[in-house]
């Protein structure tokens, strides 16, 4: 498993499920998945903003845990509530209708069917701070060797997994820290099928977003990505090469639907670019970064919804059946008239 937040006790084999940004492990027998997680992400050149929220299938999680890297000097906080939501609304695909003939056995027509698409002096491990933020309680680690991590996080409480330790390694050569996040219900009996943002800030020139935990997930996971940037922004390293996230949408928006203060730009907007995608764990490789696109060229994805008029056979063969036999009866007369035409010629 990627995480084990102590306390909790979990039977070998179990997995944890990956996040964007790491892995977490629920209660011991929890069947709870993440269901939903998105990122808001707020880059001006120069600092970089993530708020990440995690939805679950069960509110009655009572505990769970998770890894987090990042750089060096980041400032750990709650996120802004509601944001999501409304991001969401600003890039959801446009709906075409299409309406569509078929033919369907039977008597009856159908209508209305749509289809849309604490260590040791000499471990190597220093903490640099303990923080509760809301449920969140964060330990921020630093240090040179995965090995030495882990058993800070094993001596700590921590169950991790020696696959891992690769994936942390990589982050602490690049200078990155390591958070171990505990979860844990504040004034509530459990957590809450929703978690509140964890927001990250940091400095940096290049817009990212942490990946590589997420390839040692159990399962598929879905990844929703809203960047806000002073205009548009296209993904330069994709995370999951084999399966990029599909844009959804890029275009300005007021700064109020983002959570902002200020626009970023002169007219005093802010430019959204959004995407989405289901990523396998075997296909994520690398982080996601971000730079400026060529143009700032709005788009909009399209889903075409199919509205579908049902036309029962048996009803369009009428008219059919109703022609052939005239044709018949038509027939028949022509036949008997020829057969008196006959009969009275002289012989």
């Amino acid at each position: 498993m990627l995480l084990l937040a102590s306390g909790l006790t979990v039977a070998p084999g179990q997995v944890a499920v990956a996040c964007a940004c790491g892995g977490i492990a629920t209660d011991p027998g929890s069947q709870t998945r993440v269901s939903r997680e998105a990122a808001v992400i707020v880059f001006d050149g120069r600092t970089e903003r993530i708020d990440m929220t995690l939805s679950m299938t069960s509110s009655d999680v009572r505990s769970a845990a998770w890894l987090m890297p990042a750089p060096v000097g980041t400032r750990l906080s709650l996120g802004a509530t509601g944001v999501i939501g409304r991001l969401d609304a600003a890039a959801a695909p446009k709906v075409v209708t299409s309406t569509k003939l078929r033919l369907v056995p039977g008597l009856t027509a159908r209508q209305d069917r749509d289809q849309a698409t604490a260590p040791r002096a000499d471990s190597g491990v220093a903490v640099e701070s303990r923080v509760r933020i809301g449920p969140f309680i964060v330990t921020t680690l630093s240090g040179s060797r995965a090995e030495a991590l882990d058993d800070w996080l094993v001596a700590n409480g921590f169950t991790t997994r020696a696959n891992l330790l690769p994936v942390v390694q990589s982050y602490l050569d690049a200078g990155w820290r390591i958070n171990a996040v505990k979860l844990v219900p504040e004034g509530a009996p459990t957590l809450g099928s929703t978690l509140p943002p964890l927001r990250m800030t940091f400095a940096t020139t290049t817009a990212v977003y942490p990946m590589k935990m997420s390839g040692l997930a159990a399962a598929d996971q879905q990844v929703r990505i809203h960047l806000l940037a002073a205009s548009r922004m296209v993904i330069d390293v994709q995370a999951a090469p084999s399966t990029p996230l599909g844009l959804d949408f890029t275009g300005l928006i007021d700064p109020a639907t983002a959570g902002l203060d200020k626009g970023m730009r002169p007219d005093g907007k802010v430019w959204l670019t959004s995407w989405s995608g289901r990523l396998g764990p075997r296909t994520i490789t690398d982080d996601y970064t971000f730079r400026g696109a060529k143009a700032d060229e709005p788009f909009r994805r399209e889903v075409v919804q199919v509205h579908y008029i049902d036309i029962p056979v048996s009803v369009l063969a009428l008219p059919v059946i109703g022609l052939l036999v005239i044709a018949g009866l038509g027939l028949a007369y022509r036949r008997q008239m020829l057969r008196v035409s006959r009969s009275g010629r002289p012989r």
